[in-house]
C-alpha cells in the first residue's frame, strides 16, 4: 500500500473522513484477498476503487468487497474494452473525476484511461 508522509493511503482516507467511519481492520479484510494494492480513492457516495497490477477493484462504504469493475485478474497489458476485456499494466494513481468516473494512471503503458461506471475503459492520453 502507498505511503504518504509515514502513514498508508488506507490510513490518510479514514483520516480525512472519506469513508464514513469505516474501520481499518474491515477495509484491510475486504483487500486482502486481491494481492497489492497500488491506489485508493473514495467516490463521492463513498464506495472505494482500489486498484491491483493489473484491475480495478470496488469496495462498499461499509467494507463489503463489491467486486471487480475492470481489467484482469492475472494478465497484464493494454487494452481498452468493457470489464474484464480490458487491460491495465501497473495502474499506480486512481482519482474519481467531476462526472463520477475514474481517471487511472496505467503506469507502464504511460497513458491516462477513464473507466466509466459500468466499466468501459478508453485511453483520455
Amino acid at each position: 500500500m502507498a505511503r504518504t508522509g509515514g502513514e498508508s493511503s488506507l490510513d490518510a482516507i479514514i483520516k480525512r473522513g472519506r469513508t464514513s467511519g469505516l474501520d481499518a481492520v474491515v477495509l484491510s479484510r475486504a483487500l486482502s484477498g486481491l494481492g497489492k494494492i497500488f491506489a485508493l480513492t473514495v467516490g463521492t457516495d463513498g464506495t472505494i476503487f482500489g486498484c491491483t497490477s493489473c484491475a480495478i477493484y470496488t469496495i462498499a462504504k461499509d467494507g463489503g468487497f463489491l467486486g471487480h469493475l475492470a481489467g484482469s485478474h492475472t494478465e497484464m497489458g493494454y487494452k481498452d474494452g468493457r470489464g474484464t476485456d480490458a487491460r491495465f499494466n501497473q495502474p499506480c494513481g486512481i482519482a474519481v473525476d467531476l462526472d463520477g468516473s475514474l481517471l487511472v494512471a496505467d503506469t507502464f503503458n504511460h497513458r491516462l484511461r477513464r473507466v466509466s461506471a459500468n466499466g468501459r475503459v478508453s485511453t483520455v492520453a
